[in-house]
């Protein structure tokens, strides 16, 4: 029997996987779709390699500029490369192994993959889709789900961390020459898109708010490479 999570996970990224979908990626799904797949991934009994045998007692953080995030999985590995070697750089040059649910490679911060952004180190969950259907060995989309989370004592406080880490991210990917677009017409806190080397990149805030208070707003960096070819 395939695990609920298995089934939700693969009817998720099959919908994104035809036309319009595929090219807008995580823009089509709402925050309760997001949220819900980013918390399934800490219960995946499915992988390639067992994270934990890789994780460090103190997990060393890597360093990423918005340039890292947008052209490489993960911020170090090359989008071309296959799903067996993508596994094995991101083992070598980040010290853990993706795990593996349906089509879709996901790293995780309870895992050790810890991100320093110019000394903001939100939670994370990073992901990278192959499409076992095409003729191209590279993934199909690949992005990273920041989270920030907050109850009702401490939204204020969390605010203005996504605030800076927000502000830093768009600032620095137009200093890049990476123009965005906002969408105006979307029910995000924001979303913006554009063009990166003929991969679009599509930049989104929500609020995961509950009915007690608590939430979390999760930032969501998805790039689907070579979007814009025949």
């Amino acid at each position: 029997m395939i695990p609920y999570r298995h089934i939700f996970i693969w009817a998720v990224l099959t919908l994104l996987a035809g036309g319009t979908a595929q090219a807008v990626g995580f823009s089509t799904m709402s925050v309760e779709e997001i949220s819900t797949l980013i918390d399934m991934q800490g219960t995946s009994d499915s992988s390639i390699h067992s994270a934990k045998e890789a994780v460090t007692e103190i997990p060393v953080p890597v360093s990423l500029t918005a340039g890292d995030m947008v052209s490489k999985v993960y911020g170090v590995v090359d989008p071309n490369v296959c799903k067996d070697e993508c596994v094995h750089q991101a083992r070598t040059l980040l010290g853990v192994s993706p795990q593996e649910d349906v089509d879709a490679l996901w790293l995780e911060s309870a895992d050790g993959f810890v991100v320093d952004y110019y000394g903001m180190r939100p939670q994370v969950s990073a992901m990278a889709r192959y499409d076992n259907g095409s003729e191209r060995k590279g993934v199909a989309d690949y992005g990273y789900f920041f989270l920030f989370p907050y109850t009702s004592d401490t939204k204020a406080s969390s605010i203005s961390s996504q605030s800076e880490f927000c502000g830093s991210l768009l600032q620095e990917m137009y200093d890049s020459g990476l123009a965005l677009d906002l969408n105006t017409a979307t029910d995000d806190l924001f979303e913006a898109v554009g063009e990166h080397n003929g991969s679009l990149v599509d930049v989104r805030l929500l609020d995961d708010k509950q009915q007690t208070g608590d939430g979390r707003f999760i930032l969501i960096l998805s790039v689907e490479p070579y979007a814009f070819t025949e």
